[in-house]
């Protein structure tokens, strides 16, 4: 009868050895992901197109509201927020001048700040299409500036 005690206890040690490794490969995984998704940038296949795109001078002409039936459904990290299209002045590096525009959500405070009519941003656009994107300093680019 002492066997199975035995192989019962074998058993139990195997699993509380096992279970430390179990936890820190879980970390690791974990850590892992957040790594790879904080490398890989946005999810909004959108910006991606922006990404590496050329950098144009964009003046502020209307921060305006968009309405409820407008709008798309909020995403979770837009809570408090409101989306507003922005129309900008683009002036490209070659002296190009053009109409462009993006839609975000913004606080009302940034809205009123921020994005106010005069205000500069430098922005990525793409050649082809009046979509821009503002590189703020949220996305690694300067501060906005006043006339």
């Amino acid at each position: 009868m002492p066997e199975p005690i035995v192989a019962a206890t074998a058993a139990g040690a195997s699993t509380l050895v096992s279970s430390p490794l179990i936890v820190a490969a879980s970390v690791v995984v974990v850590v892992i992901m957040l790594v790879f998704r904080r490398i890989r940038g946005p999810e909004d296949p959108l910006e991606l197109v922006f990404r590496g795109a050329p950098i144009g001078d964009g003046v502020v002409l209307a921060c305006e509201q968009v309405t409820e039936e407008d709008a798309e459904p909020l995403p979770g990290a837009a809570k408090g927020k409101l989306r507003y299209r922005i129309s900008y002045e683009v002036t490209t590096p070659q002296g190009h001048e053009y109409h462009g525009w993006e839609e975000k959500y913004l606080a009302p405070a940034d809205a009123a700040t921020a994005f106010s009519v005069g205000t500069r941003h430098r922005v990525a656009y793409r050649l082809g299409s009046d979509q821009v994107r503002a590189r703020t300093r949220r996305h690694g680019g300067p501060p906005a500036r006043r006339p």
